[in-house]
């Protein structure tokens, strides 16, 4: 692929050597040919010129779609690089079953794993639970919390010097009542699930023998004691399809569904048109106001006016610019997935810049 970008690069720049239309024309003042010899010579340089500028688009053509086909090329080889990485590699997602459709009162990890440990039939085999909670309402809550665990581990371990952060005894404070705010967030209910959880287990054995066995749970073994079992029998799905815990957007989580499909299938691409539009209009503003005027009166080297690279310059600024607030926009969109974030981001930002 970069030799190929090589090769593009010197064969332009082998092109951009040739001879402009206006090349010893300079020295016919000079000479004793007629009027008629001098618009001769300026006709046929004229049309060597020409047939040059068409042959350059024609090329520039050539190589835009060859570029395209190299990249995709590239884009598809790195996948399948990753395919093949993940089968020689052992990672979270090699343990771990997703739940679907779990109860949203479900907000114990502890009594969840005790409750599938028995429901599984795998005493001991469980490593761990992941409930994915409804955090919505108190986001800022919640990221202070995690800012001051970032901070407390971080100065413990040695990484930060207590000089340039909080002190340790007002950060210890913080996390006592941290804990207690959360503590009483779970315990009164106005922290609830999403209906989403992992289940980590020990061996990839065990995880293979519960898929195997089954595809679901009885939603009855998690009703409070007392309450009366449902008419329809609800099942909470076990899936194996996209359970990597890590790279979760778990802010985004309890987003509606019509929600986040309004924001996916209509908000970001009314958006991406609106930058493609401005981006387009930016471009032809350049063109006809610094370039075409040049290329109209056969005017050569107009390329190097420094008018030309100032303007240029901010074309490319805006460009940047755009490209910043597609990122942030995708961010937004409720993508549950980083990896999804940067895939959407980087196949928009290719459109604009095609």
């Amino acid at each position: 692929f970069l030799v190929v970008i090589a090769f593009i690069v010197w064969f332009i720049a082998t092109c951009a050597n040739d001879s402009s239309l206006f090349d010893g024309l300079g020295d016919m003042d000079q000479c004793r040919a007629t009027n008629n010899n001098i618009t001769a010579s300026y006709s046929q340089e004229l049309f060597r010129f020409k047939a040059h500028a068409r042959r350059q688009k024609d090329v520039c053509v050539l190589l835009w779609f060859l570029v395209a086909l190299c990249s995709w090329y590239f884009h598809l080889r790195q996948n399948r690089f990753i395919d093949e990485y993940d089968k020689l590699t052992n990672s979270a997602e090699d343990y771990t079953l997703k739940l679907v459709g779990l109860p949203e009162h479900v907000t114990s990890e502890k009594d969840l794993k005790a409750i599938l440990e028995k429901e599984l039939r795998m005493q001991g085999k469980i490593h761990g639970v992941a409930i994915c909670y409804n955090i919505l309402e108190m986001k800022e809550r919640i990221e202070e919390m995690i800012e001051h665990i970032v901070e407390y581990d971080a100065m413990r371990l040695g990484w930060i010097e207590e000089d340039f952060s909080t002190p340790m005894h007002l950060l210890e404070d913080e996390l006592a009542k941290d804990k207690a705010d959360l503590e009483e967030f779970l315990t009164s209910g106005k922290l609830t699930g999403t209906g989403l959880a992992f289940v980590v287990f020990k061996q990839q054995v065990s995880t293979a023998c519960v898929l195997g066995e089954r595809s679901g749970i009885s939603a009855h073994i998690f009703l409070p004691e007392g309450s009366e079992e449902p008419k329809d029998v609800q099942t909470i799905k076990l899936s194996k399809d996209d359970c990597e815990p890590l790279g979760l957007k778990y802010f985004d989580l309890a987003l509606p569904e019509a929600v986040l499909t309004r924001k996916r299938f209509l908000k970001i691409p009314l958006r991406m048109l609106l930058y493609i539009s401005a981006y387009t209009v930016v471009a032809q503003m350049f063109y006809y106001s610094m370039i075409k005027p040049y290329q109209d009166n056969l005017i050569g080297g107009a390329e190097s006016s420094n008018s030309v690279k100032v303007i240029g310059k901010l074309v490319l600024a805006f460009n940047f610019v755009i490209q910043t607030v597609v990122m942030i926009d995708v961010e937004r969109a409720g993508f549950i997935r980083s990896a999804l974030v940067d895939h959407i981001t980087l196949i928009w930002n290719t459109v604009l810049l095609l």
